[in-house]
């Protein structure tokens, strides 16, 4: 589906705004990191800065990331962007938890490749609570294993076509239609935007 319905714009707003919170709110950790590629790289909203686990370490071909949010929430995708092709993951399974405690696996990928460029990896599964969530990794494509970002997607989003979001997000007015759905986008998003300004002038080239 696309974004011609209000319903589904303050969807998106919504899912941008969530982003926002989980960015601020969300723990992590991990049981190694490298140099200066370290765990808080992977909840900075930068894809540019990467965590990586200690390469000495990764001879025992497993590594852990800890994400806790900050209440239990109804869940059904966990989103990551790899750091560098020869770093990709190629052996992984994701867990929940409520407590911390009870575990329950909800995916398992063993797929090798190599992953270039910055697109997000979706990975879906039935819906579920969690407050915890955790990616273990046992094995990649040649080093230990290195990912930029790794977010969590509410199930209330599951409408939502993730990639499809960043191009609507990029101008949310394009499609308004009315004054009124103008006024209902503007406050979902807190009344903040980006403007382009342009001008005529009435100097004639020499």
């Amino acid at each position: 589906e696309s974004f011609d319905s209000q319903d589904r714009q303050l969807l998106a707003i919504d899912y941008q705004n969530y982003l926002e919170s989980f960015y601020n709110q969300v723990k992590v950790s991990t049981n190694s990191d490298w140099q200066d590629r370290i765990t808080v790289h992977l909840i900075d909203n930068d894809p540019e800065s990467v965590w990586q686990s200690d390469r000495v370490l990764w001879v025992d071909k497993t590594t852990t990331i800890n994400l806790s949010l900050v209440k239990i929430e109804e869940i059904n995708r966990v989103i990551w962007i790899n750091g560098f092709p020869n770093n990709t993951p190629t052996d992984y399974s994701i867990e929940v938890s409520v407590n911390g405690t009870d575990w329950k696996q909800v995916k398992h990928v063993n797929n090798f490749r190599r992953i270039n460029g910055v697109e997000p990896n979706i990975e879906s599964f039935d819906s579920v609570p969690a407050k915890y969530i955790r990616f273990i990794i046992r094995d990649t494509a040649g080093d230990s294993p290195a990912i930029a970002e790794m977010w969590v997607v509410p199930t209330r989003f599951e409408s939502l076509d993730i990639e499809e979001i960043n191009t609507y997000l990029a101008n949310p007015f394009i499609k308004v239609a009315s004054e009124n759905q103008y006024m209902q986008i503007l406050h979902a998003l807190q009344r903040t935007g980006t403007a382009q300004l342009f001008w005529m002038t009435d100097k004639s080239p020499l």
